[in-house]
């Protein structure tokens, strides 16, 4: 749970004084100007899923609170692999600056099991099962665009629906071009433990990563309006 309050519930984090519950499935939450080093930024969702690079040659530099990654080689491996069930619902909400958008990886764990940007206008999202499901998350020209601090948040529900926010305002998904024709696939679930890069090989991030959760489970309408609210509030977005 990631919480905000004057109390420590099992999983909570303390950010501020204002009392508000954001789920109870986080995963992962990488915080800004929280634990943040070359080669380690600290987990502070409770469940010690450290983001780890001892390769020099593969660290980002800490930046403004986050990790600025050179788009070339610089990634980290997971402690834990992030595991979602087949058809399961999840949560990505992640505060970056991005250089430039080409094929920027957020997570990953295969070629074939990948969240990334793909260009200013696609968020693509791989799972690995039934022949490699791509989706292509279409949204107006311009929404995802670099050299701009934004919030982008990724929610898929209960029952398969995408939803995208960007800065905190629902964005339009004007087409879902899948190689399956179903709306929200999640078939045959996937994995995720590479920040930064596709694998660790290929398609790496250019640009600044400020802050990132995922959820491995269903956000309620209000605990999305939550996660939007409290993110743009810390980052002046």
């Amino acid at each position: 749970m990631l919480g905000l309050g004057v109390g420590i519930p099992l999983g909570s984090v303390i950010i501020s004084k204002s009392p508000i519950s954001i789920g109870s499935n986080l995963a992962l939450w990488l915080q800004n100007d929280t634990g943040v080093a070359v080669d380690q930024w600290d987990d502070s969702s409770g469940n010690s899923n450290h983001a780890t690079q001892s390769t020099s040659g593969s660290q980002a530099v800490v930046t403004g609170g986050g990790l600025n990654f050179d788009g070339s080689n610089d990634h980290y491996d997971l402690t834990n692999t992030i595991t979602v069930a087949n058809d399961s619902a999840f949560c990505l909400a992640i505060v970056l600056n991005q250089d430039t958008v080409v094929n920027n990886t957020i997570l990953s764990k295969t070629a074939n099991e990948v969240i990334s940007i793909k260009d200013e206008q696609t968020i693509e999202f791989k799972t690995n099962g039934n022949g490699n499901v791509t989706t292509e998350l279409v949204v107006p020209n311009g929404t995802f665009t670099a050299t701009q601090k934004l919030l982008v948040v990724l929610n898929r529900d209960r029952n398969g629906g995408f939803s995208i926010f960007q800065n905190g305002n629902a964005v339009t998904i004007d087409g879902d071009n899948s190689t399956n024709a179903a709306e929200g696939d999640n078939q045959g679930g996937f994995t995720l433990d590479v920040l930064g890069s596709n694998a660790g090989a290929s398609n790496f991030f250019d640009g600044k990563i400020l802050d990132l959760s995922f959820w491995n489970g269903a956000l309620t309408t209000q605990e999305i309006a939550d996660v939007n609210s409290y993110f743009t509030g810390i980052h002046g977005i």
